[in-house]
């Protein structure tokens, strides 16, 4: 199945756009993460969330029409807890990041507990890479930022933005180590160096790419014109300028897949929680978004596209949850996972059957979302946590609960726990809170 991608000049992707490196039975791997981008952000989701005009993004579009779409991917509500999810397959209390990592912060994601994605695929053979935000560990200097993903697993790190920048026209690069001093918009430079990366593969052997931008997330700007499509107009509001945004990261993800052979490549698009508050559409809670455990801020867009499917243009229903991207990848790969290595993506269920058959059952009982800290080792002074079943939500905010039922309540609006509860219900709740302690651990929160 040859992937069509409608690109900036009206062109078409079609085969002589093709780079080698990947057999059919180990296919090249692009995983693309967007940041703070919600699902009701994207037209693709339209039927499933409110917005009336959404930014043009055909790019993003056609991964929906030539894939699958998964509808119930539970990340973690900020950045860093979600990415070692992706990069571990593990849930991020496992190594104690339920937070945003800051400088100070005495944690990193420690690749001798665990076996990261690109160890594992490394060992198979594949050249790996890593663009873009990292934010999985602390410390003040840039330059031992920029080496931090080599420790994890990456042969390269390049177009890194390290310190968390705060600008996207002005912010510290880093390339293997080699920190300097960046004055390209931050998403065309990391779009441009996975590109020129893919574009410089060797014959010898498949590769991973992870390119992780910063967009959209805050500080919201106007893009170049040079990121965004011709005639594209931007409304002078936070919104239109966050729709922008949107609209160029489209633009140069587009980029990215004019060089890629989608006889040979899986792509996986997603974003890492959901959007924040500083452009809210008229049908968001700014209270139930990024940082919160609630629909909005844990349920984000995944797409997958390329080697591997089967139906394309369909979509998935299944539980998933964002640990599951490593499973996935070594499936694909060829290397599935071993489930009784309790060091290897021991939280990571495989989505490869979805991929022709999305319509199946889900593969998981139930999937995991959570924020705590600080950061670092239990007692946690704040404890909040959501285990979510094919129809219940089962929340605990520090000593608070609330229960959802989400066939009835896909917003969650209605707590269980306010109303007289049927035994059906009480039997779930009562199950749903052993579940959670059994799975994760004792709940401990101090004041």
């Amino acid at each position: 199945m040859l992937l069509r991608i409608a690109l900036v000049g009206g062109l078409a992707l079609s085969s002589s756009a093709c780079t080698p490196g990947a057999t059919s039975s180990r296919p090249n791997l692009l995983v693309i993460v967007a940041d703070d981008l919600g699902c009701r952000d994207l037209g693709v989701y339209g039927d499933l969330w409110d917005n009336p005009a959404p930014p043009p993004t055909p790019t993003i579009d056609r991964l929906a029409s030539d894939g699958v779409r998964f509808e119930r991917m539970h990340a973690n509500p900020t950045c860093s807890p979600t990415r070692v999810t992706l990069v571990y397959g593990i849930y991020s209390h496992r190594v104690g990041i339920g937070g945003i990592v800051k400088p100070t912060d005495e944690v990193d994601t420690p690749s001798t507990a665990f076996t990261s994605a690109a160890t594992w695929l490394g060992r198979q053979g594949y050249s790996t890479s890593y663009f873009g935000k990292w934010h999985l560990s602390a410390g003040e200097d840039p330059e031992a930022l920029s080496r931090k993903p080599l420790q994890h697993g990456f042969d390269e790190y390049l177009a890194g933005s390290v310190n968390q920048k705060n600008h996207y026209f002005d912010w510290e690069r880093s390339d293997d180590g080699a920190v300097s001093t960046e004055a390209v918009y931050s998403p065309a430079a990391q779009a441009t160096a996975c590109r020129d990366w893919i574009r410089a593969r060797d014959e010898a052997g498949p590769w991973l790419a992870f390119l992780s931008f910063d967009a959209p997330h805050s500080p919201i700007h106007i893009p170049p014109p040079s990121s965004l499509p011709a005639g594209y107009r931007v409304h002078n509001s936070p919104r239109g300028w966050y729709d922008a945004m949107i609209a160029a990261l489209d633009f140069e993800i587009g980029r990215v897949l004019e060089v890629v052979d989608w006889t040979n490549t899986t792509v996986v698009f997603l974003s890492d929680n959901g959007p924040g508050k500083e452009a809210t559409l008229p049908a968001q809670d700014p209270e139930r978004i990024k940082g919160t455990l609630y629909r909005e801020g844990i349920v984000v867009p995944f797409l997958v596209a390329g080697f591997g499917v089967e139906r394309p243009g369909t979509s998935c229903s299944a539980l998933a949850n964002t640990a599951d991207l490593f499973a996935t990848l070594a499936e694909l790969a060829g290397a599935p996972i071993d489930p009784a290595d309790v060091t290897t993506a021991p939280d990571s269920v495989s989505l490869a059957p979805y991929l022709a058959a999305p319509e199946r059952e889900s593969l998981r009982t139930w999937a995991l979302s959570e924020r705590f800290g600080p950061n670092g080792p239990a007692p946690h002074r704040s404890n909040r946590r959501a285990l979510i079943t094919e129809r219940y939500k089962y929340l605990r905010l520090n000593e608070a609960e609330e229960f959802y039922d989400l066939d009835a309540d896909v917003n969650e609006r209605i707590d269980l726990t306010t109303r007289d509860l049927s035994s059906e219900q009480a039997e779930e709740l009562a199950r749903h809170r052993s579940l959670l302690e059994s799975k994760v651990g004792p709940y401990s929160w101090r004041r």
